[in-house]
């Protein structure tokens, strides 16, 4: 007898909960348009793989409104990596984004030797990666439906 009453009160419970949040709708987003003027290839030691490590200093790096692309030459077992980040100069430089990637992992990879490039129109057309323009939104909202909502299209009135 007992059990009819709490599956009910679980149901109504879990509706209520996935309620509308309007502060979060309120919310713009701001885009920012980077373009690359030069690139960076950035000897990183302390790799262990492309996909865990790479995609760590990866997402790191594009964290910051200057970059536009981070690419790996990586090979497994060897002590030093080529990272080739391309990003704008005028918004970060060289020293920033060395000092975001020792901070990566709780100070796991060490920065080698850092050689910068001017992208040209050369270096577009063979590299791929020329004057890329990137919109990136601050703010990103996820909101699950009003089940409530949906629930009440559903039934008669």
């Amino acid at each position: 007898m007992k059990t009819y009453y709490i599956l009910p009160l679980f149901i109504i419970i879990f509706l209520f909960s996935c309620s509308d949040n309007k502060q979060a709708k309120e919310e713009t987003t701001q885009k920012t348009t980077v373009t690359a003027n030069t690139i960076a290839n950035i000897e990183v030691s302390g790799m262990a793989c492309e996909m865990a490590c790479g995609g760590a200093i990866r997402k790191a790096l594009l964290e910051n409104k200057g970059v536009t692309r981070v690419q790996f030459d990586f090979e497994m077992n060897r002590d030093t990596n080529i990272a080739k980040v391309s990003y704008d100069r005028n918004k970060i430089n060289a020293e920033k984004i060395k000092s975001i990637i020792l901070k990566v992992n709780d100070g796991q990879f060490t920065v080698g030797e850092i050689t910068e490039e001017p992208l040209s129109s050369n270096t577009e057309s063979t590299q791929n990666s020329g004057n890329t323009t990137i919109e990136m939104n601050e703010i990103q909202n996820f909101e699950f439906p009003n089940l409530l909502s949906i629930i009440a299209k559903l039934l008669p009135v």
